[in-house]
This record gives C-alpha cells, structure tokens and sequence, in this order.
C-alpha cells in the first residue's frame, strides 16, 4: 500500500518497492513439513448432509427470492458508544481481567443480531445452528513466515465453534456475543492452528469441505480495514476545472490540482461483488472513514430490510 500510494502521489519511485526474488514462495514448504489438520468447523458432507445444506438454500431461496446490497456507515461516535457500553457490562460481569473488543468484534456482533432479528427469524426458541464466519488474513497470523509482501491470496475462512444458534444470537447481549467471537478468534488462529490448516489445504485440496453446519444457516464477514485504503494520497489522481483543461500534460493539472484541493484521501469505499450465488448474510467492513468511523457493505433478502436493526436505520 505504500508503494501504491507512492507512485499514485509522485510518480514511480522504484525505491518503494520490494524487490521480489522470482522463486519468492513462503508458503510453499508448509504442506510437506506441518500436518494436515483443519480449523474447527471444517468437515466434509455426506450425500444426505450436503443435500439436506442445498436444500435448506434453495427454500430460503423460494420464499425470499430477491436481495439487494446496502451501504451502511457507523460514526465514530456510535462505535466508541457501543464498544464502551460492552466493556462496562462485561467488566461488571468479570472484572478487570476480561478480553479487550475490537471495533470488528462489535460490528461482527451487531450483524449476526440484525440479521437473525427475532422479527426476520421468528420461530421461538429457534435451535438452528448458526456458522458466525469470517475471513482472516493469515499474513498478519504469520508474519515471520512473510518477510517481503506476498501478492497472492492466503486468507483463511473460520468460524466461531462450536456453533452458536439462533436463539443464543437473539438472546446473547452484544456484549456477551462479541465476548464469545473474540475469545473463538484468539482461540482459533494461534500460529501452529493456521500453519496446520494451510498444510490440509495445501496437502488435501479437499472440495466441498466449509465450516458451515449442514443442518444449519451461516453468515459470513470480511473486514478490508487492514488495508488502510483511507489512507492512500490520491491528491495527484485529483483534476481541478472542467475535463477539457487545455494543459499541456498530467504534470500541469496535478500541481494545479494539489493547490486548489484539500488531502485527495479517500472519504468511502463502495465494494462490489460480481457472482452467480446469493451473497445474502454476507457483509464487509470496507474501510474506515478518515474519523475513527467504519463503512460496510452489506447483502440482505430485499424483504428483510425493513425489519428489526436494519429497518431502524437512517436514510441519507
């Protein structure tokens, strides 16, 4: 990201960029000196299981055919608000020795919350197994195994198991679901479990394997936020007047452009996902906003929109 940022800013500066030998493959030993052993969740289907998980799809499919993708902004204030409200009461619960939330492990609450709303899953009691998962960055998991940036995607997908259900998402507070998602990550993605997952997906390449409960539903999060898209300097990308400037090259409008604009930082990030599968209960935490507040993107059955927290939203 520094390097894009540089030569986005300054033009290419081949000092800001790695050096990457051709052979350069950290991950490439794992599979031959870790076992295979996956996180918890994964497993594979019988023929029963894996038509009983289709099946569950499909009607879910029939009875709420149409869904959209919104785009959601959580201020600073209403994070810190949520995050301090969440400490207190667990603190109350078990003092000063409790585990710290992150800003993800808020939001990943509050959407598992909104989207299995008693008034969008409205059976009492309802014990049907939830997979709460979410997309890790296994880089940051093994940064000794990563001493110059590698281009290629090694992310990881867990869940929080053993799984939770419906009912216990409705009726956890958001402090005590959140406690529950941290202490599952914290327990979950220690360095010799994430080597060894990697080593059974390296070594298996088993397909149909995901860490969904078959008698069950799952949502899925990703967060982008690592990234730091917010902080990269556009201002050079930025062009002042009308289209058709009469400069006489990019270098002309861009120090025109740096003295008449402000930081050219990026204000929103508005992902966009191009699939032939629903992506319904799926979210992304896209990009903090510059002020400590988060942008996300999210995918709902259009009926449910309207419903429980997401229907209390405020329109812009």
């Amino acid at each position: 990201m520094n390097a894009w940022s540089t030569c986005v800013a300054h033009g290419i500066d081949s000092t800001a960029i790695p050096t990457l030998p051709l052979d350069y493959n950290p991950v490439g030993d794992i599979a031959a000196t870790r076992p295979p052993v996956a996180l918890p969740g994964y497993r594979h289907f019988s023929t029963r299981e894996n038509l009983q998980f289709v099946a569950r799809a499909v009607w879910d499919l029939v009875r709420k055919s149409k869904e959209s993708s919104k785009i959601i902004h959580f201020p600073a204030a209403v994070l810190e608000r949520m995050k301090s409200e969440a400490h207190a009461e667990l603190k109350e619960s078990f003092g000063d020795n409790c585990l710290s939330l992150s800003k993800n492990d808020i939001l990943m609450a509050w959407f598992a919350k909104a989207m299995f709303h008693p008034d969008i899953y409205t059976a009492s009691t309802d014990q049907t197994p939830v997979s709460v998962s979410f997309a890790f960055d296994s880089r940051k998991r093994l940064k000794s195994l990563f001493p110059l940036p590698y281009l290629h995607n090694f992310v990881g997908l867990m869940c929080v198991h053993p799984w939770v259900t419906i009912f216990e998402i409705q009726s956890l507070s958001l402090a005590r679901l959140a406690l529950r998602i941290r202490s599952s990550v914290n327990e979950t993605l220690t360095e010799d479990a994430v080597l060894n997952h990697f080593a059974w997906c390296l070594k298996k390449r088993q397909k149909g394997e995901i860490p969904f409960p078959h008698n069950g539903t799952y949502l899925v999060g990703s967060s982008w936020r690592n990234a730091g898209f917010e902080r990269v300097d556009f201002s050079a990308a930025l062009c002042s007047g009308p289209t058709t400037s009469t400069s006489t090259g990019p270098e002309d409008k861009v120090e025109t452009t740096r003295a008449g604009t402000r930081t050219g930082r990026m204000s929103m990030l508005s992902p966009m996902a191009v699939t032939p599968y629903p992506l319904r209960r799926g979210f992304s935490i896209s990009c903090e906003d510059g002020e400590g507040g988060i942008w996300a993107y999210v995918v709902m059955p259009n009926v449910d929109w309207a419903k429980g927290e997401f229907g209390s939203l405020k329109k812009l």
